[in-house]
């Protein structure tokens, strides 16, 4: 992938909403949006020491590994590879790295490819174990998958005529979402849903866009995302997986936006750039009426994303702080935003760079830096059940 220096350590967020593929014919934007979504920012509270914290440790032969979601049972999804240095797992090797699923006190299992592939990566799991993603398959094509322990990795498909698709999030009763392209698109990528019985809808996207990706589906089937225009800027999207799309908009004097996630009341969190900050991006919450709202920054820092929140209004994501490095954040109502730097020991030896996914007991999974390395890692709230 193509992405300025500046820009490396916020390939998270930008990994989960859209992995370019070569084969994807609308690859050439990639940079732009790369480059786009360089945010990050929020506010830090002095607070208390208040989580442990668990190396998910990588593959067996790998040294690099990244959590993108976690369930109830804190079952946490991701990617491991062989990267090395500040390259976050799995985001610039597409060959080698692959899907995992780690689980106490099991640990790390390795999901395999779709037959004949050489790379994979998981990106959701549902409270029932239900685990959604990407892989190569023998044609060189990228395949969403849903991967239990039943049934081990399917290849969820395609839109009729269709080369590649992606599956990105899933929810509780086995609905999958994500994009695909179809036959004759013409290098258009639509937003599908899969449902539980194994068919795969064509949910199309804004008007006058041409790719759509849905990042999020919640229990009622509500759904969040982006599209893209013509121009190369995006806007996040709101609706139903069984209707329509409306524009979310941006920020005051903004062009771009993205919905990264849907809770269960119908809160969406992602990010938007605005007149005052041009290009770059803020943390967003949309309220039930639609309403948006800048989560800013961590102090000293000028972008901010954010990835998931929970049914509690919990969110989690990334910031930059003063001196340009990239910090996992927590916000919640009462505390506002929070560097979860400052939230573990200090002598623990990681420097925590970004929180994708927070559960109801509050844990949080992400990953950062511990010897050198980059590694998933769970975080337990001190004097929980799961301590």
């Amino acid at each position: 992938m193509l992405l300025h220096d500046n820009c490396t350590e916020l390939v998270p967020l930008y990994r989960r909403a859209y992995t370019w593929q070569p084969e994807v014919p609308a690859m050439n934007l990639a940079p732009k949006f790369a480059l786009a979504v360089c945010f990050l920012s929020l506010g830090s509270l002095g607070a208390a020491q208040s989580y442990n914290i668990t190396d998910l440790g990588v593959l067996s032969g790998d040294v690099s590994s990244i959590g993108n979601w976690m369930n109830s049972s804190a079952q946490v999804v991701g990617c491991s590879d062989t990267s090395t240095g500040n390259t976050v797992a799995c985001s610039s090797n597409l060959f080698g790295g692959h899907a995992f699923i780690w689980s106490p006190p099991i640990g790390m299992v390795d999901l395999g490819t779709l037959p004949g592939g050489n790379f994979s990566q998981a990106d959701g799991i549902n409270n029932a174990g239900q685990v959604v993603g990407f892989s190569y398959n023998g044609e060189g094509n990228m395949h969403g998958f849903s991967w239990t322990e039943n049934t081990g990795m399917v290849d969820l498909g395609t839109l009729p005529g269709g080369t590649t698709s992606k599956a990105v999030a899933n929810n509780s009763h086995g609905d999958v979402v994500g994009y695909s392209d179809y036959l004759n698109s013409n290098g258009n990528i639509n937003a599908v849903a899969w449902t539980p019985d194994g068919r795969i809808h064509n949910l199309g996207g804004l008007p006058g866009t041409y790719f759509t990706s849905l990042l999020s589906i919640n229990d009622s089937e509500e759904v969040s995302g982006a599209s893209f225009f013509p121009d190369g800027t995006f806007h996040a999207v709101f609706g139903t997986h069984r209707a329509g799309f409306r524009d979310l908009g941006t920020l005051p004097g903004g062009t771009q936006s993205y919905g990264g996630s849907v809770n269960l009341s119908g809160y969406i969190v992602g990010g938007s750039d605005s007149a005052s900050f041009p290009g770059i991006f803020h943390a967003v919450l949309w309220d039930t009426k639609r309403k948006i709202h800048d989560l800013g920054t961590l102090p000293g820092g000028n972008t901010s994303g954010t990835s998931q929140i929970s049914d509690d209004g919990s969110v989690v994501g990334l910031s930059t702080v003063a001196d340009g490095a990239t910090h996992a954040i927590l916000w919640t109502r009462s505390k506002g935003l929070q560097d979860l730097n400052d939230l573990i020991s200090a002598d623990s030896g990681w420097v925590l760079i970004y929180s994708s996914s927070i559960n109801a007991a509050g844990e949080i999974a992400g990953y950062g830096t511990i010897d050198g390395e980059n590694h998933a890692y769970l975080l337990t709230p001190k004097n929980s059940n799961r301590e």
